[in-house]
């Protein structure tokens, strides 16, 4: 799950364990096209059949200045993929491919970049310079090298405006260069995912000086590749309050996370969530090792934040080490390094705030007070959801960092392979104030595993969201609870289930 830089849609893929290497054969328009015309299909051939999947991620593998591009389809024989494009007039374009996979596995193992105008010429300047390791240590041979015309630092998304492909020993030469001024960006993908993320991948990446080209050729640019640090949660809190200034005076601090942090709670991006009375969508304030930007909150966000209280004094709340350490400590250390298998993925989640709105709203007693919370998941990525095999989660202190609560949900040990949905009596019961919860489902499907009083108001969530076939146990924790029956009910797509528990303290 990396959050793709929406001006860095690219990678650059240095070398494969793919069986056999794919290429591409030809395009349309060929390279060093001109007079293309504005409205115009673009079509690329490879030397096999492509993975269809291609066609549900139309913009994975493809970095170009085409303003509007979008997928025909495949041909016959599934070699050619076609575009309708929509090209700016007077304009040098290019599109570089990368990271495409064929039917049998074989992918590009360089990537390939070809370029085509509407003018009746290119531009006559060029730039050339060379990409180094630098601090990276990372070959600089087939980075991409790009022409922006803005900083990205600092929460920039300028335009790319044209592109090339270093070499070996990372010499590039980027041809059609129109006049203008222009900031130098090298990045690659060192772990050849098909996405770059400097911010948390640890892709190395270079921003180099403006310098402006005008009627005449700019050589000896040079670019030094560094890998980018995650950040602390103080310095992101320090960051935010000086930042934060810049909103209008009636902002109120609402919430506070970031997602998947290493072991150190370092995260490549904090985000800090404002409710702002006097406008129609509160703010949302990202924080990364690249500098940091402002976007506005949608309808949904800006209702659930309104019913949070203000977060208050961060110069007060426990350190996001403090806390995530405690985590590990209390379980979570275990929990994450189980075996999974390789097809099963780790993340977890920070929050600091009011979290009575969110999935830790259960585990809270008190609701007068603010908490740190920490998700920690296994699963996988489908197209269209997440679908959880394990959860663990942790409630913390906001001061202290201290563990108050933790649930979790895992596989049992009953290797049935289950054919209908059930959800067992818990054992023991009654209880005091601990007891197992099971529950089975024949397919990978939306649950809700809840539990409520004798009045039918809902005390606590065990389990929500999209889970993988099979059969679950959760631990119930009674001790917040009085004394009575309870009633714990499993909602599925193919129906609900429920079984009375007694707690007798």
């Amino acid at each position: 799950m990396k959050r793709v830089l929406l001006f860095l849609v690219l990678a650059i893929v240095a070398s494969t364990t793919a069986p056999a290497q794919l290429t591409i054969t030809s395009t349309v328009p060929t390279d060093n096209a001109t007079s293309v015309a504005a409205a115009t299909t673009i079509s690329i051939t490879f030397s096999a059949a492509i993975d269809s999947s291609i066609l549900a991620y139309p913009d994975r593998g493809v970095f170009t200045n085409v303003d509007t591009i979008q997928v025909i389809g495949l041909s016959p024989d599934n070699r050619t993929i076609s575009y309708s494009a929509h090209l700016t007039p007077g304009r040098a374009h290019y599109i570089v491919y990368y990271y495409v996979k064929a039917a049998s596995g074989a992918a590009l193992t360089a990537p390939y970049i070809f370029y085509f105008t509407t003018a009746a010429s290119f531009p006559a300047p060029s730039v050339s310079g060379t990409v180094l390791a630098g601090t990276s240590g990372v070959d600089p041979a087939n980075c991409l090298v790009v022409l922006t015309d803005g900083p990205i630092s600092g929460g920039g998304k300028p335009n790319l405006m044209i592109g090339g492909v270093s070499t070996t020993g990372g010499a590039f030469t980027i041809p059609h260069v129109a006049n203008g001024t222009y900031y130098p960006v090298a990045v690659k993908d060192i772990d050849q995912d098909g996405e770059i993320n400097p911010e948390s991948s640890g892709d190395p990446f270079v921003q180099g000086s403006a310098f402006t080209v005008a009627d005449a050729n700019v050589t000896g640019v040079l670019l030094e590749l560094a890998q980018l640090q995650p950040i602390t949660f103080r310095a992101a809190c320090d960051t935010a309050t000086a930042q934060a200034t810049k909103l209008p005076a009636d902002r109120s601090l609402r919430l506070v996370s970031c997602y998947d942090p290493d072991s150190l709670a370092l995260s490549s991006e904090w985000k800090f969530e404002y409710i702002i009375p006097s406008q129609p969508a509160g703010a949302r304030l990202r924080i990364g090792p690249m500098g940091c930007e402002f976007d506005s909150l949608d309808w949904w966000g800006k209702q659930m934040l309104a019913q949070c209280r203000p977060v208050g004094n961060l110069a007060v709340a426990a350190e996001a080490s403090v806390f995530l350490a405690n985590c590990e400590n209390d379980g979570g250390r275990a929990f994450r390094t189980q075996p999974m298998g390789d097809s099963i993925a780790f993340y977890r989640y920070l929050n600091l705030g009011d979290l009575r709105w969110n999935e830790f709203s259960s585990m809270i007693t008190d609701t007068s007070k603010n908490y740190w919370g920490a998700s920690y998941w296994w699963g996988h990525n489908t197209d269209t959801m997440w679908i959880q095999r394990m959860i663990m989660r942790f409630l913390g202190d906001f001061q202290t960092g201290a563990i108050l609560r933790t649930t979790e949900v895992r596989p049992s040990t009953d290797p049935t392979v289950p054919e209908q949905i059930s959800l067992t009596q818990n054992y023991p019961n009654p209880f005091n104030p601990s007891t197992m919860v099971s529950f089975s489902i024949p397919s990978t499907q939306e649950i809700s595993l809840a539990v409520f009083n004798i009045l039918g108001e809902q005390i606590e969530v065990l389990a929500e969201g999209a889970f993988a076939r099979g059969n679950y146990e959760v631990q119930v924790n009674g001790a917040p609870w009085p004394s009575g029956i309870y009633f714990c009910v499993l909602r599925t797509t193919q129906g609900s289930r429920t079984t009375k528990m007694v707690l007798m303290k």
